[in-house]
């Protein structure tokens, strides 16, 4: 299951597409029986839960807050939340020449490798 939560004005057809490309992403994993928050919001949402969480002052795509870890035995049947802001997609999605949909649809996919423990190696 996949809830959305809007803080922000959403395209057309986004949530359908999220919906979608969600599915296949959970299918992927194996865990299509769970659920996950994506809440769509903008930079002014998103940048104090960027400090309070990563200690750093500035807005940025996407955030995952996983309420699991791999390690744990028990998986919950929420896996968690992914935030995602439509502004700073909007500037990406410009930047490399493709729609918000898509860049969306991608930041989504992103995050949800996070929900399911997989992080970004560390220089």
């Amino acid at each position: 299951m996949i809830d959305f939560v809007l803080e922000t004005r959403v395209p057309e057809g986004l949530r359908p597409a999220l919906r979608k490309s969600l599915e296949v992403v959970m299918k992927h994993y194996g865990v299509q029986g769970k659920a996950v928050t994506v809440v769509l919001t903008d930079d002014v949402q998103i940048r104090p839960l960027k400090l309070e969480h990563l200690g750093l002052d500035e807005a940025t795509d996407v955030l995952s807050f996983p309420v699991w870890t791999p390690a744990d035995p028990f998986m919950p049947p929420h896996l968690g939340d992914l935030i995602i802001s439509l502004e700073t997609a909007q500037v990406q999605a410009d930047a490399r020449g493709h729609s918000l949909l898509r860049e969306v649809v991608l930041l989504a996919s992103h995050g949800f490798t996070h929900l399911m423990g997989f992080e970004h190696p560390h220089a």
